[in-house]
């Protein structure tokens, strides 16, 4: 029965889960910006406009930078990694059982915030950002198309793009991708030039691999399993989208009554938001493909 879990079980779980939390990471962590306020189930997070300094010379009436700012407002549904536990025979309850119930809710929270930071993503393309003011929506930039394979090309166009607004300039970029378009990349025969192996732009973004990426499948899934044909990566600046929990996780210990069991785990709250368009270029790109690599081409050499 339940009253013969032991009482260090759940001391030891909680402890287990705070270490393990510090040493696994997400895929997708540090994508957007940590920020944003918690009014009951929702988060709002501020936008400001451009703001520029001026200079006053002594005695003059102080003036004051009238900055555009508005909110945008995202909805978060709490979450929950809870396992029920029922062990007639005390002895299989021990430490290790422990560590493994917790490395179990860790992963589980890691790979929901990485969802949520898509779901922010894949929200922004099909929908735009919008702010509480009700404002029309403003959308962001797609390039490229699901008919043809993203290139090195492709990923510098994004990149230039990017770069011509200057409110990103020397912050993090990242470019959220699948495995096998990444590995197409390192196989582009451009890499191999000498004089491309240095001062080579795209090699100031993160490149994050995700495999749940939205794209064109049925239900908008961008997977083979899901049957899409092309997928959607998406180029990020930090400052663009906003993440944002509600405190901490909060450990679950109850009796569940009739079921005869107990149930432990943690549920959080938290969610992501794109809150500025203009830092987020979508790239769609064919899905499947043959990898193969193209020879260089080489003057006055013969074949």
């Amino acid at each position: 029965m339940t009253y013969n879990i032991p009482e260090w079980f759940i001391p030891k779980y909680s402890d287990e889960v705070k270490i393990r939390a510090q040493q696994k990471r997400r895929k997708l962590d540090g994508v957007f910006e940590d920020g944003g306020m918690f009014v009951g189930d929702f988060y709002y997070t501020p936008r400001f406009g451009s703001v520029e300094t001026y200079k006053a010379n002594r005695f003059d009436a102080l003036r004051l930078a009238n900055a555009a700012m508005d909110w945008v407002k995202q909805d978060c549904e709490p979450e929950f990694a809870a396992f029920g536990v029922w062990d007639p025979d005390q002895n299989k309850l021990n430490i290790s059982m422990a560590g493994q119930f917790a490395g179990a809710t860790v992963k589980a929270v890691n790979r929901a915030r990485d969802r949520q930071t898509i779901d922010a993503l894949k929200d922004a393309a099909a929908n735009g950002v919008q702010n509480t003011k009700g404002d029309a929506a403003e959308q962001i930039a797609t390039i490229g198309n699901y008919n043809t394979v993203a290139t090195l090309e492709t990923i510098c166009e994004a990149i230039a793009d990017l770069g011509t607004n200057e409110m990103f300039e020397s912050e993090t970029v990242s470019l959220i991708l699948p495995f096998k378009v990444n590995v197409n990349l390192s196989l582009d025969p451009y890499l191999a030039k000498s004089e491309m192996k240095n001062n080579r732009v795209w090699d100031q973004v993160q490149f994050r691999t995700y495999e749940k990426l939205p794209g064109n499948g049925p239900n908008g899934e961008g997977w083979l399993a899901g049957g899409a044909t092309g997928v959607d990566m998406f180029i990020v600046a930090q400052s663009a989208g906003a993440t944002a929990q509600n405190d901490d996780d909060t450990e679950i210990n109850e009796r569940m009554g009739s079921q005869l069991g107990t149930m432990i785990g943690r549920w959080f709250q938290a969610g992501a938001k794109v809150i500025e368009p203009k830092g987020v270029i979508r790239i769609k790109s064919k899905l499947d493909f043959a990898l193969m690599r193209q020879a260089i081409p080489i003057i006055d050499v013969a074949v």
